[in-house]
This record gives structure tokens, sequence and C-alpha cells, in this order.
């Protein structure tokens, strides 16, 4: 799981798309105390900080597995 500034995200959070993690947690606690001006860009940033490095090498290769088995 990953953790930025106390907040734990599942696994499942670190594979959705920015829309969706903006849709999610945009109404987040500490998403609101940053100012308004500043908060999409945090927001960019939590989401890349979060997001596994290789993520669309695993999705490729997990669709590869999945192709590969039908």
């Amino acid at each position: 799981m990953a953790t930025y500034k106390g907040i734990t995200f599942a696994e499942e959070h670190r594979n959705i798309s920015f829309a969706d993690f903006k849709k999610m947690f945009a109404s987040n606690r500490f998403f609101l105390e940053v100012p308004h001006t500043e908060r999409e860009a945090e927001l960019k940033r939590v989401h890349k900080k979060i997001k596994p490095k290789s993520a669309s090498v695993s999705k490729t290769n997990k669709q590869l597995k999945e192709t590969n088995k039908k």
C-alpha cells in the first residue's frame, strides 16, 4: 500500500486514472485543506507518487497472459 501524508491508498487506488482518482479523493479532508488554486496540482502530485512506476508495463503483461490463456 502507498501512503502520502497520513493517507493510505489501497492497491486498487494505485492503478486508476487521474480522473477517477480526483473523483474519489478531491473531497478528502486533506485535499480540502489545500487552497483551491493548488488543489488539482496537489492531487496530480499524489497520484503520480502512488502510481506504480511500471503500471503500463504491468497492465500489458497482464493482458498478454489473459490472451495467451484463451
